[in-house]
């Protein structure tokens, strides 16, 4: 526009913490034997980007209890390598990155015995209330400082939304009326701190499947990534989950919005390269740098230039 111009900026910054990240996962047992083979055989590359990352991360893998089910605890998270269906899920705590074949059993066999409706929302706040107020060095809480995720996979929608929703889930669009009431079902599920990221039934896939507007609806304000289960492999969404994880968790936020292209790093007197596996990435969403491949240590110095727009004259 009239009066904006360009101008240069270089921001230095010593690195006072390591991107950490507490991710949990909320688990639909109505989800097809195949579609959880799925997610699980993709926890290893989601795991090898998040470690290529620099991300320090635990992860939960909690079920969709009906409230007060006797067969099934609310929140409760799996850290147990069990087939029986009804199995407890071992002690409540999350997983380290080293258990990855826990984690493939959870996803494959979530904690508890789902009997009916699913209860998706529900489960993903008891989850984050219950493992507060946070704590270091803890299995069994959250961790202080560490960004939140949460990732539900269904192709269900979920009952509590559903049943003030009644046959709208078959449908890609709401009523006027409808919105307001779906805007106000999700209201509780706003303040869990964490965006909400979907793998499930989405208006644009093959599968013609249930839809959820509540879980869609939560991806959209929570700005999480929202992708179909209707496809042959979930490697490019958990990939961007992944990368919306680390972009939260990044501790080089940048002070201003920088013109893209122009931003150029150097970390301890090296200059880094922008490239999607060894070098630098910029994520617009936290305005935050991401390192991949790269190492780096509390107290690195990095040093960034960029340009920015200066609008009318405004410093």
């Amino acid at each position: 526009t009239h009066g904006d111009a360009l101008v240069d900026v270089c921001e230095l910054e010593h690195l006072t913490s390591l991107p950490m990240a507490d991710i949990l996962w909320v688990i639909d047992e109505g989800l097809s034997a195949h579609r959880r083979d799925q997610l699980a055989k993709g926890a290893h590359g989601l795991l090898a980007e998040a470690l290529a990352s620099g991300l320090d991360f635990r992860l939960g893998v909690t079920a969709m209890c009906r409230p007060g089910a006797a067969s099934c605890t609310s929140g409760k998270l799996c850290s147990k390598v069990s087939t029986d269906p009804a199995h407890d899920g071992g002690p409540d705590r999350f997983l380290l990155p080293s258990e990855a074949l826990t984690f493939q059993a959870c996803v494959r066999n979530p904690p508890g015995l789902e009997v009916a409706e699913p209860h998706g929302l529900h489960g993903a706040k008891e989850a984050l209330a219950q493992h507060q107020p946070r704590q270091s060095n803890d299995v069994t809480k959250l961790r202080p400082g560490a960004a939140l995720a949460v990732v539900i996979v269904s192709e269900r929608p979920d009952h509590g939304i559903a049943s003030v929703l009644p046959a709208s889930e078959r449908s890609c669009s709401l009523t006027t009326s409808e919105s307001r009431v779906l805007d106000l079902a999700i209201a509780p599920y706003l303040g869990m701190g964490a965006p909400v990221h979907h793998i499930g039934g989405i208006c644009s896939d093959s599968c013609k499947g249930v839809m959820s507007h509540g879980y869609q609806a939560l991806v959209a304000a929570t700005g999480g990534v929202l992708t179909s289960s209707c496809q042959a492999s979930l490697d490019g969404a958990l990939a961007g989950i992944v990368d919306r994880t680390v972009g939260l968790a990044s501790p080089m936020v940048l002070t201003s919005r920088p013109v893209a292209a122009s931003l150029a790093m150097a970390l301890d007197g090296v200059q880094v390269r922008r490239h999607a596996r060894t070098g630098f990435r910029y994520d617009a969403r936290s305005n935050g740098l991401v390192f991949i491949n790269v190492k780096f240590a509390k107290g690195s110095e990095v040093v960034v230039a960029y340009k920015r727009w200066l609008s009318g004259g405004t410093p």
